[in-house]
């Protein structure tokens, strides 16, 4: 029906004043009346134009009225924040004053970077990877070498994860229950404790909050009616992510999957196109600038891993199934996931569990009702992709790597358990099986806090489920070297040397127990194999120098010392050696030397003073 003549003077008075649909619902006439009118009196580009003009003036507006309000947010939601807050803070209270534990006591306690900001990126093992040495030296300027104080970082990261949970959960499903139980779950789930407990694994609690920040900012970014700020926040929080650890790599695929299953690909793809850049820039550096072969020494040297490949065949059906199931029975935790040895029916059922997992992707990926989930589903895989690379950089299985994609399964687990109550139509029963769950996790975690006590707590947690580790038979050879019982040491490192034929550190740690027992030449003998498997261990050659001495064999002995400092040039202890065998040798200006060039690393040490004022008394 054509506009009335009063209807078309309201048209013209007020067309820069309203919107077209706000126009129609004052006119009470359909939208499509009023731009005939408007083709009766406008050409057809203005006509066009004004559409054009009046779509994006809607889209504005729209994004006003659903604009993010962090105070109103907060204002909403403050008790469930302040419950989370809670949460975590009651299950990782008793683990405050567990004390430096296995990676801890190298990077911290005995380091000599620690204490300088300036020292504390020297023989980092990766050029971009500044922000955490540079965390760990701002605790130590805090509390210096106070566990309490480093391990506050990963709680804190911890806890500022799940209230980003809540915030994401809540922007995008708009679901009160589901944003608060996946937040819950990954508040208290006991596999994630490994990344909040352990000092050396809080560096993924680290990057996964500057992720999720990351994350909050680009889902910003399409919400606000000027997305620049939060576009380019969620660059900045995705830089700090990776300068915090170079795993945060698969962080661009999260976003080109959401865009895909939740956004719009097609619109948006230009701007993931900063993010994937970076992340190659990230990669290129890895493989080109000397962080591959890096990490790669370490793993041979330190944790004596051959090189090579693994096979993904074996390795993803195994990582994935063997994680799914930490996740549903966390009951299995451990430093060492050594136990991988399987039999043909045991690979084809985690072989079914990950084809199904990706069946599963599939499945909701091409069922547009389902699709939003399909995103989550993969946000697990897609997390641990850097993980699960071929090249033998990384173990198998490791709990602190799941931290972050395990988001993904408490999304989908807290959908199963939301749909529950509305199929059963009484939201007591989700209510109460979250409940439930929350109560038996958080007793887990807490427990599982207890193993990460002390060396001696964690070496006897790990042995009872990883018989077949090799670190762990030598971590506890350790332990009964230190408590005296020197058999059961012996016993263990020869376990050790037995799962591991080349594992240079239990042959040193034998031959420190055989030194123990008075046993020198056995003790001799292990020290060789140690440096044969391991010629960085100048540990082993200081303490064949020591054994050498004591046989008046001074030329040897001196000569392992240098071996030695060739290994450790910055070492005061092994110049402090080296200055008392050249005394015995009767070399006084040899041993002077020796002992200054100590007394320059250490001029604290009382030992080398004291050495020093007997030869200038005698002098």
């Amino acid at each position: 029906m054509p506009l009335s003549k009063s209807q078309k003077k309201f048209v013209k008075k007020n067309l820069r004043k309203f919107s077209l649909s706000e126009l129609a619902g004052k006119l009470k006439v359909d939208e499509n009346e009023i731009i005939n009118h408007l083709s009766e009196v406008w050409s057809e580009e203005k006509v066009s134009k004004y559409l054009s003009e009046n779509h994006r003036k809607k889209e504005d507006e729209t994004k006003e009225k659903n604009a993010f309000c962090f105070k109103q947010f907060f204002k909403k939601n403050w008790w469930a924040l302040l419950a989370l807050s809670l949460l975590v803070i009651g299950v990782y209270f008793n683990s405050l004053n567990n004390e430096f534990l296995s990676d801890d006591i190298a990077t911290i306690k005995e380091s000599k970077r620690i204490s300088s900001f300036s020292k504390a990126f020297v023989g980092n093992r990766n050029v971009f990877t500044f922000l955490r040495p540079l965390t760990l030296t701002l605790a130590y300027k805090i509390g210096g070498l106070n566990p309490a104080v480093f391990r506050m970082i990963g709680i804190i990261t911890h806890l500022g994860s799940v209230l980003l949970i809540f915030t994401i959960i809540s922007l995008l499903f708009s679901s009160f229950p589901l944003a608060f139980m996946s937040a819950g779950l990954f508040a208290v789930h006991p596999l994630l404790s490994e990344a909040v407990t352990w000092i050396s694994g809080a560096i993924h609690s680290q990057y996964t909050f500057f992720l999720l920040f990351s994350f909050l900012s680009y889902l910003l970014s399409k919400k606000e009616k000027k997305p620049v700020k939060y576009y380019l926040f969620s660059i900045v929080f995705f830089l700090l992510a990776l300068f915090t650890e170079e795993k945060a790599v698969s962080f661009p695929g999260i976003l080109f999957f959401y865009e895909l299953t939740q956004g719009n690909l097609r619109k948006n793809w230009k701007i993931l196109i900063p993010f994937f850049l970076i992340s190659l820039i990230c990669i290129s550096l890895i493989v080109f600038g000397g962080t591959l072969k890096n990490i790669q020494h370490i793993h041979k040297t330190v944790h004596y891993q051959d090189g090579g490949r693994y096979n993904p065949l074996t390795q993803i059906p195994t990582a994935m199934a063997n994680y799914f199931y930490l996740i549903f029975w966390p009951q299995k935790l451990t430093l060492y996931h050594s136990e991988l040895a399987f039999s043909v029916s045991s690979y084809i059922m985690m072989l079914i569990t990950t084809l199904a997992y990706f069946g599963a992707i599939a499945y909701t990926y091409f069922n547009k009702k389902l699709r939003t989930y399909s995103f989550w589903l993969a946000f697990f895989f897609i997390g641990l992709m850097p993980m699960l690379t071929p090249i033998k950089i990384s173990w198998i299985i490791a709990e602190r790597y799941a931290y972050f994609g395990t988001l993904g399964i408490f999304v989908i687990v807290s959908v199963l358990i939301v749909k529950l109550g509305e199929l059963l139509k009484d939201k007591f029963y989700s209510w109460l099986i979250f409940s439930l769950l929350i109560t038996a996790l958080s007793i887990r975690t807490v427990y599982r806090n207890m193993d990460w006590k002390n060396q001696d707590t964690l070496w006897i947690a790990a042995g009872k489920t990883s018989p077949s580790s090799p670190q762990n038979h030598n971590n506890l050879g350790d332990l009964y070297a230190r408590r005296g019982e020197f058999e059961k040491a012996v016993e263990e490192f020869q376990a050790a040397i037995k799962l591991l034929p080349n594992y240079g550190d239990a042959y040193h740690n034998l031959a420190n127990t055989y030194l123990q027992m008075g046993k020198l030449d056995l003790a001799r003998q292990n020290y060789e194999q140690a440096i044969k498997a391991n010629p960085n261990l100048w540990q082993s050659y200081q303490n064949l120098a020591v054994i050498y001495a004591e046989n008046k064999d001074f030329d040897s002995a001196i000569s392992f010392l240098d071996k030695a400092l060739s290994i450790s040039p910055e070492n005061p202890g092994l110049y402090f050696a080296k200055g008392i065998v050249f005394l015995n040798m009767g070399k006084t200006s040899e041993a002077k030397e020796a002992l200054l060039k100590a007394k320059s690393m250490d001029p604290e040490n009382q030992r080398i003073n004291e050495v020093l004022n007997k030869i200038s008394s005698q002098n």
